[in-house]
């Protein structure tokens, strides 16, 4: 459930932060509209979960080399196994990922808009390449 709350949190964020959410103009837009936000979410849903299974995968590789067994084993008050890196790195994965939707408030809407939209939509939105 963390992990599902953290991925969620850095696309909320993402998309609210950057204004990528759009509202109808007109009741003729609304199907657009409606196909627009669904892409705007699927998009960096995909990208967001990607990158939380990379560092997953990652994070336990160096937390074997950063935490001894033995110092591990005496903070958990038994000896420490795989399992209990995996566990660690999860949590950490967790937490990497809500502060990175945080962090990613550093970028600018245009270089978000870049990343999640195509080339046809910002032409639609009237956006040029030196932007930004």
């Amino acid at each position: 459930m963390i992990n599902l709350v953290a991925v969620f949190a850095m696309v909320t964020w993402i998309t609210l932060h950057n204004s990528l959410w759009e509202r109808p103009r007109n009741s003729e837009d609304r199907n657009k509209v409606v196909l627009y936000n669904a892409t705007t979410l699927i998009t960096p849903t995909i990208g967001v979960a990607c990158m939380y299974a990379l560092l997953f995968v990652i994070t336990p590789i160096g937390s074997t080399a950063v935490i001894s067994v033995d110092y591990l084993g005496k903070k958990l008050g038994h000896a420490a196994t795989f399992i209990d890196y995996v566990n660690l790195s999860w949590l950490a994965s967790s937490m990497g990922t809500v502060t990175g939707a945080l962090g990613s408030s550093l970028e600018t809407e245009t270089a978000v808009r870049r990343a999640t939209c195509s080339r046809r939509e910002r032409e639609r939105r009237g956006e040029s390449r030196e932007q930004g």
